[in-house]
């Protein structure tokens, strides 16, 4: 998953490296290795620009190696047809009913901010649909490029990765906005998480990840408050012939309690 890969990928480059100075301006990067020639790096992007014209590619070369790398973003209008291809849910404005909806161009009118890609879109949606762009470009012709063998019906990127030409294709951090989010998440208390940030930046899975650990760390108080109180009881006989007694009973008890607990 692309944003799951934003979570492990704190040594990429982020937008704050100089190769961009707005967050707009790439989301998405597609990393050549060094055996991928100049001719096929210049035959995929010929095909990302003919057969996806809403994607707009920047190429650099990182300083701290060789290999090239395409810097992709999307035209706003390109966004808007991904999200309708990607059938993702969006909030529509109460006046024309509220709640949630399946985005389409043709009500894009209806939806809230839908006038303004970077409020409209999160982070995360902003470059899922990018990914899903550059993944569903296909070659039309049986092709040779470079000794890379490319089928009609194939995508492009995928086998350029399977050749090992394309070392990775990975989301852009954004060195400002990771830096909010770690300062507030670092300082929040167990009763509340930015929940909506973290969602934002990296996406619902993530989200319901951290939520789900939330939720199941504050479940666990009442068993550890009861366990531990147990322990001290029993220590506190220790070398008696209470101690058995009380460890005995307190299992059953301590079972009991974990299977209502686990129920409730």
């Amino acid at each position: 998953d692309l944003l799951i890969s934003r979570v492990s990928s704190s040594k990429r480059p982020s937008l704050h490296d100089g190769f961009t100075g707005r967050e707009d301006d790439c989301h998405v990067v597609v990393q050549f290795s060094s055996k991928a020639s100049e001719g096929l790096r210049d035959w995929v992007r010929g095909q990302l620009d003919k057969r996806a014209p809403q994607l707009k590619i920047k190429e650099v070369s990182f300083p701290e190696d060789s290999c090239v790398s395409f810097l992709v973003n999307a035209t706003d209008d390109g966004f808007l047809a991904g999200a309708e291809d990607l059938l993702l849910s969006k909030p529509v404005k109460e006046e024309f009913g509220g709640g949630q909806r399946t985005f389409t161009q043709r009500d894009s009118k209806c939806f809230e901010n839908s006038d303004d890609i970077r409020q409209f879109f999160s982070s995360a949606e902003r470059q899922n649909i990018i990914n899903h762009v550059l993944h569903s470009v296909h070659a039309t012709e049986e092709v040779t490029v470079e000794g890379v063998e490319f089928l009609p019906g194939l995508p492009i990127v995928a086998r350029c990765k399977r050749e090992q030409m394309v070392l990775q294709v990975f989301p852009l951090h954004h060195a400002e906005e990771m830096k909010r989010l770690k300062k507030e998440w670092l300082t929040v208390h167990l009763h509340h998480q930015p929940l909506n940030r973290i969602e934002n930046y990296f996406g619902l899975k993530i989200t319901l990840y951290f939520a789900w650990l939330l939720f199941y760390t504050k479940a666990l108080i009442p068993a550890s408050i009861i366990g531990i109180l147990a322990y001290l009881h029993i220590r506190s006989h220790k070398g008696t012939e209470l101690e058995k007694y009380y460890e005995g009973q307190y299992a059953v008890l301590f079972s009991l309690f974990n299977v209502i607990w686990s129920t409730v």
